[in-house]
């Protein structure tokens, strides 16, 4: 399996005193598109990924994670077309 670029949310606009930053408030969705290959034998099939971000309020804390999923490979082959 491998990952694509990693798609981001478009962030707000925070201004506090002067200073400008770009923030996620409560949630935010991060999409990082995955290609099985080819070969790859139908059923189920764990991904798991190691997380970094920083929370912040009156500090900023960096904090780790890690999640887990598990997605079916089918037993056809779907090619998605792109648009450039």
């Amino acid at each position: 399996m491998k990952a694509g670029e990693t798609l981001w949310p478009i962030p707000e606009k925070l201004s506090l005193e002067g200073l400008i930053d770009y923030v996620y408030e409560n949630e935010a969705v991060i999409l990082t598109p995955l290609t099985i290959e080819a070969g790859a034998k139908p059923g189920p099939l764990g991904i798991k990924a190691k997380l970094t971000w920083q929370e912040c309020s009156d500090i900023c804390c960096e904090r780790t994670g890690r999640v887990m999923a598990n997605l079916t490979v089918g037993s056809e082959s779907k090619h998605r077309q792109t648009q450039r």
